[in-house]
């Protein structure tokens, strides 16, 4: 369920023969996940809000990776600007390469700046004539984050098929657009089985909370009979929850990424993300089924959502009115009172449902917290294939069903009737309306084409309304 982002309960994550490669900065180093395949990156367990609007209740990863050929040496990745991430990843590579050793490619899968932060501070600084790989929308991006601009000897284009020879390690890239920037793109390393896969199957789970039964000295946890419980408990629902916010908007991309995952699928052994836990062996398989299962909407069927909230009973009545009209035509309709109703429920029952129609009242010049509630969380990407409406009781200004017409404008959903604005106690004739104005809604959802838009409150066209001073009443 995408919409409320709930994390649902899920069930056998990974099984009996789980590997998880954990990176663990105070394993004995070398910290090598493949052979001569390093973890560099640095940890953040304290964090619990991740860009504005995720939670993370087990902090997060960013993970950075070396990887040495005989001739050359590569750095996957980098991490975000903060001076004690900066000192994690240069006191990772220093240990790998030595204090004096060289990084001859910066690649950056994806120049989102928790991954970017550093990675031009590394070119000029530490690393002068290393080259910079991306997908070109990643190098121009790199270089608009940084405000520094590079010279064009020192950047790569990492396209469909090409690659880069280290020396007994070879570099593939596959462009993986919109997961989830235009600039993504995957990197893999055939001789070691490995792929470098940055946000795409990751999750916000630092390495500090999955080192329970780990010894100091372990890089590679392994999730037997005796821990698959609490994985199951733990890290799947942040797998869970970390495609719902950050992949979901962009399922029809995913489906083409794991596409592009599938056709080297029997070869990769291990999965290296920019954020959380490494997969190793059946965890691959499994992250892979997952990611298959999520990207799968569900069907809309012919129901219409009605969420409302009635302070004297006026609004709820339309509801109920419109609600008989929709059901007359042999479309579903589903009330919600949201003083009573969660929220999760209405999101939960939208993402199955053809239309909406959110009531309220108007207040103080404006529609109530509840339905407000509900208008902020649909999303263009979500619900714009949505047929919506408005309705409210209102006394003598009534904005509150003309500002949630103009939230669905927003969202670019259809909107094929004017609100449905009532003065006080809707009389017989009001409630009549309603009933038509339900079976009218309700012939659209079924595929009718009606345009009964009077231009008054288009989008555009909303009238201006000049509220009283702040003393005065204004309850309706």
């Amino acid at each position: 369920m995408r919409s409320s982002f709930i994390l649902e309960a899920v069930v056998l994550f990974f099984v009996a023969a789980l590997h998880v490669c954990i990176a663990d900065s105070s394993a004995r180093l070398p910290r090598e996940i493949a052979p001569d395949v390093f973890w560099v990156g640095a940890r953040d367990p304290e964090l619990r809000i991740f860009d504005v609007v995720m939670f993370t209740e087990y902090g997060t990863s960013y993970n950075a990776y070396i990887v040495r050929g005989e001739k050359k040496t590569a750095l996957i990745e980098s991490v975000k600007d903060k001076p004690a991430f900066f000192d994690s990843l240069m006191k990772g590579i220093e240990d790998v390469l030595g204090k004096d050793g060289k990084v001859d490619y910066i690649v950056l899968d994806h120049t989102e700046p928790d991954h970017s932060g550093v990675a031009m501070k590394l070119a000029l600084e530490k690393f002068p004539e290393a080259t910079v790989v991306a997908t070109q929308a990643g190098l121009n991006y790199v270089q608009e984050i940084s405000n520094v601009r590079l010279d064009a000897s020192r950047q790569f284009v990492a396209t469909a098929g090409s690659s880069i020879d280290l020396g007994g390690k070879t570099l593939q890239f596959i462009p993986a657009k919109n997961l989830h920037w235009p600039d993504s793109m995957f990197t893999f390393v055939p001789e070691v089985n490995v792929l470098f896969t940055c946000d795409f199957f990751g999750a916000h789970f630092s390495m500090e909370a999955l080192k329970k039964d780990a010894g100091s000295d372990s890089l590679f946890v392994n999730y037997y009979e005796k821990t698959a419980e609490d994985f199951d408990q733990t890290i799947e629902p942040s797998y869970r929850y970390y495609f719902d916010m950050i992949f979901s908007p962009y399922v029809a991309y995913v489906i083409e990424g794991l596409a592009k995952v599938e056709s080297i699928a029997t070869e990769v052994h291990t999965i290296c993300p920019s954020h959380g836990p490494m997969m190793r062996d059946t965890a691959v398989r499994r992250i892979i089924d997952l990611y298959h299962d999520w990207a799968i909407f569900p069907k809309r069927n012919d129901t219409v959502i009605i969420a409302y909230v009635s302070a004297y009973g006026y609004t709820q009545s339309l509801a109920n009115s419109i609600a008989k009209g929709i059901e007359s035509v042999g479309v579903t309709a589903k009330l919600f009172d949201m003083v009573e109703s969660p929220m999760d429920d209405v999101m939960m029952d939208l993402d199955e449902s053809k239309g909406l129609i959110l009531g309220s009242p108007t207040v103080n010049y404006d529609a109530l917290p509840p339905i407000w509630q509900i208008a902020l969380a649909l999303s263009p990407r979500f619900h714009k294939e949505l047929v919506c409406g408005s309705f409210g009781s209102y006394g003598w200004s009534g904005e509150a069903a003309i500002f949630m017409d103009t939230r669905f404008h927003q969202i670019r959903a259809q909107t094929p009737m004017d609100p449905l604005r009532v003065k006080f106690r809707p009389s017989e004739k009001d409630l009549e309306d309603a009933v038509e104005y339900g079976k009218k809604f309700a012939r659209v959802v079924l595929g009718e084409h009606i345009n009964e838009r009077s231009g008054l409150y288009d989008y555009h066209a909303v009238p201006t309304f000049q509220p009283p001073s702040i003393n005065q009443k204004t309850h309706n």
